[in-house]
């Protein structure tokens, strides 16, 4: 049958065997049939295909031989088949068949194909598909991305063909595993070891691309190395985590035992897509936590924040936070859709609105302070600020605004406006102004009102030195002095110098300085200076007067006192003289004139004491009121005695006085209050701690003082219309309370007692 099967076949790659159609038996092979089978063709022939099929295969033994036997109706039938060799290689075979006829006679061709390559590719194609379809399933679930992982390295777990499957972290020198699965102890949650003791010290390596595959430790050289001393893997394949484009951990899969062949590239595969898409799901996690903390830091932001979408028409508010919910009223459905132009009212100015509205047409950031309205009508200062928003290609997407409630801080503004306006004019009436001198940059600095003290213009540019010299030459030296030490040792300086102009006019100015420290360290002086060039002129005045109220004071004491002792002399002379010719009507006479001589001199001596509250001032000592108050009640004792009346003091401070004329006062007060009271008068003397000082009551259970003359019992000669005094007293209490920068004032009630009010500086 050698001549059925060209010589041509043998060269084929497809087996080429010819059958008998009854029997199925084998007439004749090519070389090709012997290889696939692994039988010479004398082997071969007078044999059934169904001696060499594969043990275990799916056809049935006979099958070939009925596939045959269909054939003979004239149609081909493929079908597969496999072949086992005496070696136990399985080849998996395409059959088809066909008839021919052949020196008349009718047989069956069979065409054998080796589809094993083939079909062992599409093996690993169905199990590759399955995997990823699994992989799939796992990935998807909608549960935490732990319980995935570790659904996920369960899976692998067989994939692998290993133990163990788990997730580290690398944080410096340190590895954890933070999923672990699998029976091995080493390698379960939370497990930590030096990272340069691990496996994945290799896989993390910057220039591996592909994940690392030990296949046996043991014979790859890693029986001295630290990781294979602590774990003992014996196989082992990693892939690294990178996140952001760092690497922050591993995937690993590991057995203590070797594998037997080296991991296949759906293994390895399985591996990477494992690592990237657990990178993802970190890196979008880590996201996901950022935009989280971001929503959450605008919604909790103490500002107004709104997103608006120019692409649309009027470019609306897309978004809204809390805080401008809370700070305008208008809910988030009150607002989305809207321009926020809403807020807008009769009292927002133009100028800011036209602002804005040009840098969003420039896609600008502006900043502006606007009159707003909330929903209830409340008008508010709101300050907005709009950004624009731009894509990665630098396109406009939205602009983002901050809105923040300033009414109270414009108020604040407003209102510190005012008062520097207010300030500056109080500067300018009171003629007061500032300086600061800064130790440190060695600047000195003028308000307004001092550079017009100086008569500078307000380009001068002021030094200390060139201030000093426009003081008068004779306060030069104290001033300097007075700076040197503030500036040295804190000491703070109060002056009353002199200001030479620039054009010769000289000015008074009272100049006070004091220190600035910053903790322990002296930074600065800064003080006032205040023209008092009036009030100077008016002490020269007040000088002046005084000393003409000397020389009237020496007038009345020697020129009149003696004309009137002289008058009342010669009347009693007189007297004496016609005695036995006098009736009483002329004794009447004679007697009046004495009293009014006596009453003259009176006023006389009065008006001495009143001018002489001032030029015969002692300086202030410290007072002891108990003591000046001892010395009154001696000094009216008789007084005292003679109407029956009673002195009550109670325990009295220490001021800062001139101890006489404090002893003129309360004396006065206390004699007026027992002259006006009448007999059996009781004064009570008290005081009371005030802000201003010490405030002194003297007061009496007498009749008390008419309110038509309450305002005027203070004036020279005013002395009720039932006293025999000279009226001069309270005059004397006053000027002597004004001498002590104090205040004097009366209470009194008709038929109730009257009370002196006397406010002293208690330093």
């Amino acid at each position: 049958m050698a001549q059925l099967i060209p010589s041509l076949c043998d060269d084929l790659g497809v087996g080429i065997s010819v059958h008998d159609p009854d029997t199925g038996v084998i007439q004749s092979v090519n070389d090709r049939v012997e290889v696939l089978t692994g039988h010479s063709a004398a082997e071969l022939r007078g044999t059934t295909m169904e001696t060499y099929a594969a043990a275990g295969a799916t056809a049935r033994p006979d099958a070939f031989h009925q596939q045959i036997q269909a054939t003979t109706d004239g149609q081909p039938r493929q079908f597969e088949w496999a072949i086992e060799t005496p070696s136990g290689q399985v080849s998996e075979i395409r059959v088809r068949l066909s008839t021919t006829t052949l020196d008349g006679e009718q047989y069956v061709l069979s065409e054998l194909q080796d589809i094993t390559s083939e079909q062992n590719r599409i093996d690993r194609l169905k199990t590759q598909e399955s995997v990823l379809r699994r992989f799939h399933e796992l990935a998807s679930q909608s549960a935490p991305f732990d319980e995935r992982m570790a659904s996920l390295l369960e899976f692998g777990r067989t994939v692998m063909g290993v133990e163990q499957g788990f997730v580290t972290s690398i944080d410096g020198d340190t590895q954890r595993i933070t999923i672990g699965v699998g029976p091995n102890d080493q390698l379960q949650d939370g497990a930590t070891a030096p990272f340069a003791e691990s496996y994945c010290r290799y896989t993390v390596e910057p220039d591996r691309e592909q994940p690392m595959t030990v296949v046996n430790a043991a014979e790859d050289g890693w029986e001295n190395d630290p990781a294979y001393d602590r774990f003992g893997l014996g196989c082992y394949a990693g892939s690294k985590l990178v996140v952001d484009g760092e690497t922050v951990g591993t995937i690993c899969f590991a057995d203590r035992d070797p594998t037997d062949t080296p991991f296949t590239e759906l293994q390895e595969t399985f591996i990477e897509l494992l690592s990237e898409w657990a990178s993802t799901e970190l890196q979008r996690a880590d996201r996901e936590r950022e935009l989280r903390r971001k929503d959450r830091a605008i919604e909790a932001a103490p500002i107004g924040i709104t997103i608006t979408d120019p692409e649309q028409s009027d470019n609306p508010m897309i978004y809204v936070n809390d805080h401008y919910e809370s700070m305008t009223g208008y809910s988030e459905d009150d607002s989305l859709g809207r321009n926020c132009r809403f807020l807008q009212g009769d009292a927002t100015r133009e100028e800011p609105i036209a602002e804005m509205r040009q840098a969003i047409d420039n896609a600008e950031a502006v900043t502006v302070e606007l009159r707003n309205y909330r929903q209830d009508g409340e008008e508010f200062w709101n300050q907005v600020s709009i950004a624009p928003v731009t894509d990665d290609e630098g396109e406009l997407t939205n602009f983002v605004g901050f809105q923040q409630d300033i009414t109270e801080d414009k108020q604040q503004q407003l209102e510190l406006e005012r008062t520097s306006e207010f300030l500056e004019q109080t500067q300018q009436v009171a003629n007061i102004g500032g300086w600061e001198y800064d130790l440190r940059s060695e600047t000195l600095q003028w308000t307004d009102e001092v550079y017009h003290i100086h008569g500078k213009p307000e380009t001068y540019d002021p030094t200390v030195a060139a201030a000093i010299e426009q003081f008068h030459p004779d306060d030069r030296e104290s001033l300097r002095s007075a700076f040197a030490e503030l500036t040295t040792d804190g000491t703070p300086f109060d002056l009353e110098v002199r200001i030479v102009r620039d054009d010769g006019a000289m000015r008074w100015v009272r100049t006070r300085g004091t220190p600035r420290y910053d903790g322990d360290e002296l930074v600065a002086v800064a003080g006032t200076q205040q023209d008092i060039t009036e009030r100077k002129e008016f002490e020269e005045e007040l000088k002046r007067s005084n000393e003409r109220l000397q020389e009237f004071a020496y007038i009345l004491s020697h020129d009149l006192q003696e004309p009137l002792r002289m008058v009342s002399s010669y009347v009693c002379l007189l007297e004496e003289e016609l005695e036995e010719h006098l009736n009483d009507e002329t004794r009447q006479y004679i007697d009046f004139a004495v009293d009014g001589a006596e009453r003259m001199r009176g006023m006389i001596d009065g008006l001495l004491l009143y001018s002489r509250v001032e030029t015969e001032g002692s300086e202030h000592t410290e007072t002891d009121v108990n003591t000046v108050l001892s010395a009154v009640e001696a000094d009216l004792e008789l007084k005292l005695a003679e109407t029956d009346s009673e002195l009550h003091v109670d325990s009295l401070p220490t001021i800062e006085a001139d101890e006489d004329q404090l002893v003129q006062l309360f004396e006065n007060l206390i004699k007026n209050a027992i002259e006006h009271g009448g007999e059996e008068t009781t004064v009570n003397v008290t005081s009371t701690s005030v802000p201003e000082g010490v405030q002194f009551a003297v007061s009496d259970d007498g009749p008390g003082i008419p309110a038509d003359q309450q305002d005027e019992i203070f004036g020279l000669f005013d002395k009720g219309g039932d006293s025999d005094g000279t009226g001069i007293g309270l005059a004397i209490c006053e000027r002597i309370v004004a001498r002590h920068d104090g205040e004097i004032s009366v209470e009194s009630t008709p038929g109730e007692g009257a009370t002196f009010y006397v406010t002293l500086p208690d330093s």
